[in-house]
Formats: C-alpha cells, sequence, structure tokens
C-alpha cells in the first residue's frame, strides 16, 4: 500500500512539472529583461526548474491557492536568489549610484516632485545618453532585498489571489484603472499594455517601439504617475460622497437622473468620447438638460457637439476657465462663456459656485476661441520669459537682478509674477500647468487659426520651441523652460 501511495505520488509530482514548465521559461524571460546583462536566458531557466521541481514537492493542495500561484513564487525566488549570489555589482557602478541618488533626492526636494531625466542628467552633469547606460546597469546589478521580493506589491512577485478587502472592491478598481487608462497619451497607454499585459520587458517594448530601454522606463513612469493622479482623484471622491454626491458608474448613468452636467476633461478627443462614447451623455440626456463643456477643446469640435446636444433636446455652453489651480480649490475660477444667454442665465447658480468673474463672450464655440486665444498669449508671453531667464543664467546674470531689472520695465507683468518664485529659488509650485498640455493648448490654436489670413508666426515659433522639449519632459511644469532651454 505505501509503494503505491508512493508512486501516486510520484505520479501527481511528474504532472504537476510538466504542466507548468511554461510557466517557469514566462518568469525566466521576465527577469532576464532586467538582468540581461549579467546572465543567459537559459541559465535561468535552468535555475527556474530547481524551483518548480521544490514547488511540486512541497505543495498541499488547499482552497484558494492554485499550484500555478504556489509555484510562481518559488520560481521567482530561486531566480532572484541566484542573481542576489552572482551579482558583479563593480565599484564605479556604485558610486555612480550614490551619485544618482543624491541627484535625485536633492532635486526632489527642490522642486517637490519627481525629478525628470533631463534635470538628474544636468544635475550629475552627465548627458541622457550616459544616463541611460548608467540606468540599464542599474536594473541589472541591484538585487531586490528580501522584504521587496515578497512584498505584495512587487511586480515580480505579485499573487494571483485577491485578499478580502481586494476582492470587495475589485469591480470598483478595475472601472477607475480602465478609466484611468483612456486618459492617458496613446504612447503611454501603448507601453502600459505592452508591459502588463502582453508582459513584454522593456528590452522588447524598446525595439517594439525604436527607442532606447532608458525612454522606455521614462514613459512608464510617467504613465504611472499619470494613472496614480487619476486614482487618487478618483478616490477623494470620498469627500464629495460624505457631503451627499452619488458615484455613478458611467457617463450615461450620470446623465440620467441630472438636469445640468459640467464636463471638465483634457481636450476634443475627450469631449467627443464622453458625449458620443459608448454610454455616452448624449444616448441617454434628460429633455431640456444642460451641458457645460468647461474643457480646453477645438471650437470646431464644440459647434459639433452643441449641435448634436441641441438635436437631442438639451441645451449647450462652451465655458473654459482660466488661472490656476490655487484659484480652483478658492473656487474663484474666470470662465468664458460661448452660448445662448438663456442658457446660461439658468445655469449661472451652479457657475457662481465656484467662479468669481463669468464672462459671456458671444455664442457657440466662442468660449473655446477666448480660451485657446487667452492661453497662447499667456503660455507664449511665459515661454518667451523662460528662454529670456535661461539666457540670462548662462550669462552668469544674479537672478535677482534680472527679476527686479524687468519688474521695473517693460518685463512686468503677470508672466514675470508667475515665474519669479521659479527663476529666484527654483520652485514651479506657482504654475503647476504640464509642458505637455501647454504644446496641446498652443497647437490647439494654431489649428483654430489655420484657415485664417492673419499671421501665426508667432505661434509657429512657441509651438516649435516647446516641443522640443516637450517629448521627454511632457510632465514637467511650464516654469521649469527655462531650465529644459539651457541645454
Amino acid at each position: 500500500m505505501k509503494h503505491s501511495y508512493a508512486k501516486q505520488q510520484s505520479a501527481d509530482i511528474e504532472g504537476l512539472i510538466s504542466a507548468h514548465t511554461e510557466l517557469v521559461r514566462k518568469i525566466a524571460w521576465q527577469i532576464h529583461g532586467r538582468a540581461r546583462h549579467i546572465t543567459e536566458i537559459e541559465d535561468l531557466v535552468q535555475i527556474g526548474y530547481t524551483g518548480l521541481i521544490v514547488a511540486a514537492q512541497k505543495y498541499s493542495p488547499q482552497e484558494g491557492a492554485s499550484f500555478a500561484s504556489y509555484a510562481s513564487i518559488r520560481i521567482r525566488g530561486v531566480i532572484v536568489d541566484y542573481l542576489r549570489k552572482s551579482s558583479n555589482l563593480c565599484r564605479t557602478t556604485i558610486q555612480i549610484k550614490k551619485k544618482y541618488n543624491a541627484a535625485v533626492s536633492h532635486l526632489e526636494r527642490t522642486f517637490m516632485r519627481v525629478p525628470s531625466r533631463s534635470e538628474i542628467a544636468i544635475e550629475m552633469g552627465i548627458s541622457e545618453d550616459e544616463l541611460d547606460k548608467w540606468e540599464t546597469a542599474f536594473q541589472a546589478n541591484t538585487p531586490q532585498s528580501l522584504d521587496a521580493v515578497y512584498d505584495q506589491f512587487s511586480v515580480w512577485f505579485a499573487s494571483d489571489q485577491n485578499t478580502p478587502e481586494e476582492q470587495l472592491s475589485e469591480s470598483e478598481l478595475q472601472d477607475v484603472v480602465k478609466d484611468a487608462i483612456r486618459t492617458l497619451p496613446e504612447r503611454e497607454a501603448l507601453v502600459i499594455q505592452l508591459y502588463y499585459v502582453e508582459e513584454l520587458n522593456v528590452f522588447e517594448i524598446a525595439e517594439v517601439l525604436d527607442v532606447s530601454t532608458g525612454r522606455v522606463s521614462q514613459i512608464k513612469k510617467s504613465a504611472i504617475l499619470h494613472l496614480r493622479e487619476f486614482i487618487e482623484k478618483a478616490n477623494g471622491n470620498a469627500d464629495l460622497i460624505s457631503m451627499g454626491a452619488t458615484r455613478q458608474s458611467s457617463s450615461a448613468a450620470v446623465a440620467a437622473d441630472a438636469d445640468l452636467i459640467i464636463l471638465c476633461v483634457t481636450g476634443a478627443p475627450q469631449v467627443e468620447a464622453v458625449l458620443t462614447g459608448e454610454s455616452g451623455v448624449i444616448s441617454v440626456l434628460k429633455d431640456g438638460a444642460i451641458i457645460v463643456d468647461c474643457s480646453t477643446s477645438l471650437p470646431e469640435t464644440t459647434e459639433k457637439m452643441a449641435s448634436l446636444v441641441t438635436a437631442a433636446g438639451g441645451h449647450f455652453l462652451d465655458a473654459p476657465m482660466t488661472r490656476l489651480a490655487r484659484q480652483a480649490h478658492e473656487g474663484t475660477l474666470n470662465i468664458l462663456v460661448g452660448g445662448d444667454a438663456e442658457t446660461l442665465k439658468a445655469a449661472r447658480p451652479v457657475l457662481d459656485t465656484f467662479t468669481e468673474n463669468i464672462d459671456h463672450v458671444g455664442g457657440i464655440g466662442f468660449g473655446h476661441r477666448m480660451k485657446l486665444l487667452h492661453n497662447y498669449v499667456s503660455i507664449g508671453h511665459m515661454t518667451l520669459l523662460a528662454e529670456a531667464a535661461a539666457q540670462a543664467a548662462d550669462a552668469n546674470i544674479d537672478p535677482h537682478i534680472f527679476v527686479d531689472v524687468l519688474t521695473k520695465g517693460g518685463g512686468a507683468g503677470v508672466a514675470l509674477e508667475r515665474l519669479k518664485k521659479c527663476i529666484l529659488t527654483g520652485d514651479t509650485s506657482d504654475v503647476p500647468f504640464a509642458i505637455g498640455n501647454a504644446v496641446k493648448d498652443i497647437d490647439y490654436y494654431r489649428e483654430m487659426v489655420g484657415d485664417s489670413t492673419a499671421s501665426r508666426f508667432v505661434a509657429d515659433g512657441v509651438s516649435s520651441a516647446m516641443s522640443a522639449v516637450a517629448e521627454a519632459n511632457s510632465n514637467a511644469y511650464v516654469p521649469e523652460l527655462m531650465k529644459l532651454f539651457r541645454r
């Protein structure tokens, strides 16, 4: 009987091993992407097989714990342990890593945010290409601590099983994440898809996109920051719910019960998606409901959306906002309204709750026309001033003297007041407006005036200047242009 049991147990173990050999290769390839400079893939596969064998020998079936989940931890554990023991982290790499960490720490304290790669390179006194090489070396040679290895949030050791709390909120979180991903720029969304869904490593993604591994890491980091910001904002809605607000699962669900709907999204594609996409607002719009679009959008899109809303029995106002985040928190924004005066009168009690000034600037589309004109002037002034500040810094002109002279002369104005703190101290908090959004607004302006006979030479120049640094620094704030223009 014992002999029969032993044979059965041996068969079970062999069956588990045979059925999960591909799991070993999958995990080995994932880890190889981070360690390809210090080991061969076949070495990792062979080490991984030992983890699979041990897992099969020790596995005891239990409810809620699949063999694949259990084996994944064992396989990854033995591979990481192997890398830890064979790591060849050289003295130079250690020194550069210390310098890198010090630079990042200093910049985070200075700017009160995650620094861009160009800022890190400047702080370290190296080129971005050199930074790419060193970051690859850091990834390849730095072993994870045991705490990191078995942390439930580690990418390498993520469990297939959710805690009860996670299971409870899983569907809600999935909806939030889906919404968040839709807000990402196309390339950031693609990298997230390739990395987390298709499970490609950074080297494979670099080949797909034809960019450096450092650039892939940068795009992924930017996407994660965007997602985190979106989710944090979504979680912040808890305060509104405690005050009586109701959370809905879709735009259509909101529109079904609303007499007035305010949109505030990134741009024209997002406005169209909310209004006309799957479960869009227009599909269930109440008769006589008012839609107020506070986004920065294209007038052409605005006119198209207004026509669809009117056809559905509703009313439309384009009402983009001016001023900054501080005024938003204070409820003292300015809005520029395009649309019917009677519709504005009906919406005004709601709009008055978060604005200081409401300007009725014309019919449908004129709110967005005026907003793009406004932003072009505002961003243009700050771009010009940032370039001048960069030149002043290169000439070793004292920033206090630079600011003082401009303040007393023709350089005085809102742009200087907004950038003053950054010029003097490096603090960018007075203008928390991303360069990527600024470029979008300028390009919207250029598209809007495309058929005009009036000149747009200056706008083209502003767009060119900002675009030269925007791709690699889209999340950096506009005041940082003065540093980026020094490269």
